[in-house]
């Protein structure tokens, strides 16, 4: 489930409200910072709301202002300094801070630190992002470097993709118990994708991360017909050299990686769900990204040590 479709997050006819009561309701929520409207005494179109789970705070704010600050003063007076994980749900909104500047746009990803002043900029128009409220100590205990400038996470990132998730999971969760797992595996997706701290193992450890996200990007699109190193490159923004050599290294080529990809789909979904009404082998490899059932079979032999249907589970 991603964040777009819980519908008391997105898609919504957002009423109207006082400004002065729109900017309380913020204070409450999320400590002191300054809402601008565009105009003196305009209504502010959205709201500000919380949710708690296992002692972290979520945030959901939507509005039209100009702009929200936090100075300096701001954070003397306020005894908030978390880290925000900040995912832009709906709209634009600008991000200021550390003299880095971005643009957010739906599905985007950001960490920020409420003890640096910053700023976001709307400009008017309407923006709806859910921010997650962390204590400094549990992201940064494993990082001695500390956090640097924010970095902003494009939507199409495959770490992005789970950061919107787990998000999703987390904020539909009926009990408390069951949000501990997801909670650690979070901590750890925001430590892999947005702390800025110096690699412990330099270049190696950089092609492991893309090595990741390559294998995540992979898994989720094995049916498109043009996944391969030239498309992966693209959307991890790194040279198709660079991405061949991360491979090189691992011990196996992009195209390897794919098809054993491919064959454990096919696999995993005889052997759990067998033939369903109207379904082949073929057709089931074919669904897997598979365009030549004789290369399949001699493939899927391979790897298998015996054909598709001795997997087949009886129906």
């Amino acid at each position: 489930m991603d964040l777009s479709r819980i519908s008391t997050l997105a898609n919504r006819q957002w009423s109207t409200n006082r400004f002065d009561k729109w900017a309380e309701d913020l204070h409450a929520v999320c400590g002191r910072f300054q809402p601008k409207p565009v105009e003196p005494g305009k209504q502010v179109r959205g709201g500000v709301s919380r949710k708690e789970l296992s002692g972290l705070v979520f945030a959901h704010v939507v509005n039209d202002l100009d702009r929200i600050v936090r100075s300096p003063s701001d954070i003397r007076r306020d005894d908030k300094g978390d880290l925000l994980l900040l995912i832009q749900v709906e709209g634009q909104c600008g991000v200021e801070q550390r003299d880095v500047r971005f643009m957010l746009a739906a599905g985007d990803c950001t960490l920020l630190d409420s003890a640096v002043p910053l700023a976001f900029n709307f400009g008017g128009t309407l923006s709806n992002h859910v921010s997650l409220h962390l204590p400094r100590q549990a992201i940064l205990a494993a990082q001695p470097m500390g956090l640097g400038g924010p970095r902003k996470l494009d939507g199409y990132d495959p770490m992005a993709v789970v950061l919107r998730a787990l998000f999703a999971k987390l904020l539909t969760m009926p009990s408390e118990p069951e949000a501990q797992p997801l909670i650690g595996l979070l901590n750890d997706a925001i430590r892999q994708s947005l702390i800025d701290a110096v690699p412990k193992g330099g270049v190696v450890e950089a092609a492991e991360i893309r090595l990741q996200r390559a294998r995540f990007l992979i898994e989720q699109n094995l049916t498109i017909p043009e996944l391969g190193v030239t498309w992966l490159a693209d959307r991890l923004g790194v040279s198709i050299r660079t991405l061949q050599e991360d491979f090189r290294i691992s011990g196996q080529s992009c195209t390897e990686v794919i098809r054993e990809c491919r064959l454990r789909r096919v696999h995993d979904r005889l052997r759990r769900y067998g033939l369903r009404q109207g379904e082949t082998i073929a057709s089931i490899a074919l669904s897997a990204g598979f365009n030549d059932i004789s290369y399949f079979n001699r493939s899927f032999r391979s790897m298998f040590g015996g054909t598709p249907g001795d997997f087949l589970r009886p129906n």
